[in-house]
């Protein structure tokens, strides 16, 4: 795929595994003039980024999609979502995971992002409070990603 900030380039992907949320996802970082590069994370092996989490009283692996470096160097962790896949998030533990681990660092930054069209096409939101104040299918309580 021709990306212009990867930090892997060349940037090879899965054509199976790539979601349409994260194709748009990437498309926005490459087209922001704030973002420095960004990684596109793998999934459920250990050579990849996790962060931990709670899935009831066992302590699980979340391995968010993408890590981004802003000019400005603060440091971004972002997982990408839409439709149901949301719902998932919030209630399995993985976005108070993030929260947490993002607490870990004054540098760091981010959240669970969605678009508000399904095309990618509208507007970039992130939800960076805990999962109690997540509204199921209403994004009042996400923020617009602004970089």
């Amino acid at each position: 795929m021709s990306v212009k900030k990867s930090i892997m380039m060349p940037f090879f992907y899965n054509e199976n595994k790539l979601s349409n949320p994260e194709r748009n996802f990437i498309n926005y970082l490459d087209e922001s003039k704030d973002v420095e590069w960004w990684y596109k994370n793998g999934e459920k092996e250990s050579k990849y980024f996790a962060v931990p989490y709670k899935d009831e009283s066992i302590t699980k692996p979340f391995f968010v999609d993408f890590i981004i470096m802003l000019k400005n160097k603060k440091i971004g962790f972002f997982d990408t979502k839409g439709g149901t896949f949301i719902n998932e998030a919030m209630t399995d533990g993985k976005n108070d995971g993030l929260l947490d681990f993002l607490k870990s660092d004054s540098n760091y930054f981010g959240g669970i992002v969605t678009n508000t069209k399904e095309d990618g096409s509208g507007v970039w939101k992130v939800f960076e409070k805990r999962s109690q104040k997540f509204i199921r299918g209403d994004l009042k309580n996400w923020e617009n990603l602004n970089f």
